[in-house]
């Protein structure tokens, strides 16, 4: 998963914000476009702020303006963001500094944890920070997916055998790929050039005979 910052309004905070109390957000307020100016942040101490969504999984996954929003820093204090269901359960955390995201923590509403994420302290070229390293996580705590910017990404079956691994660099998708069968047996291999297959491609049976190649 890859993020690049996206630049939406978000109004709530001003210079010389003060402590407010947070209020509760309905599943109908945030199919409004202007969703997020409903939020009402607690600051609980310097550096320190909070917000309660009610419904957050069905609000997570049904509107994508809902994680835009945690990727809009212009207008957000430096510190730390916590996130809470309407049980007060804890289901985000996003640190901001210097008007970016730094790094980023999710949990399933179960308590487990969900996501990791650590950005790039610098912007690119476009303007946008990039995703240097990411974690998901399945609901049985282990690790669905290891990513990164720049370097070996892996995929895992839900029991941690691996499932895939391709290289990738400046984001895209450039050196040896393999993936594989459960028992980590060798399915495929083969090489990205530039975010696209190159090079001869081989395809495994499960006993490891070649059942085909191409380019």
């Amino acid at each position: 998963m890859k993020f690049s910052v996206l630049i939406t309004p978000f109004l709530i905070f001003t210079t010389g914000l003060k402590a407010q109390d947070t209020s509760t957000v309905s599943r109908a307020d945030t199919g409004k476009a202007n969703m997020f100016e409903v939020f009402h942040w607690t600051e609980k101490g310097k550096g320190e702020f909070e917000i309660t969504v009610p419904g957050y999984d069905s609000v997570k996954k049904v509107n994508s303006d809902f994680q835009i929003f945690y990727y809009t820093t212009k207008d957000k204090p430096d510190g730390k963001l916590t996130v809470r269901d309407e049980k007060g359960s804890k289901v985000r955390e996003c640190v901001y500094r210097n008007h970016l995201m730094f790094d980023e923590h999710w949990w399933f509403t179960s308590g487990q944890k969900e996501f990791d994420g650590t950005w790039s302290e610098t912007v690119n070229e476009n303007g946008d920070q990039v995703l240097e390293e990411y974690k998901w996580y399945y609901k049985n705590k282990k690790i669905q997916k290891h990513g990164f910017y720049n370097g070996i990404t892996v995929i895992y079956y839900d029991n941690g055998e691996k499932e895939s691994e391709k290289t990738f660099r400046n984001g895209e998708a450039n050196g040896p790929y393999r993936a594989y069968y459960p028992g980590e047996k060798l399915q495929t291999e083969g090489q990205f050039l530039n975010g696209n297959k190159s090079g001869e491609w081989i395809y495994y049976n499960f006993d490891g005979t070649v059942r085909e190649k191409g380019h």
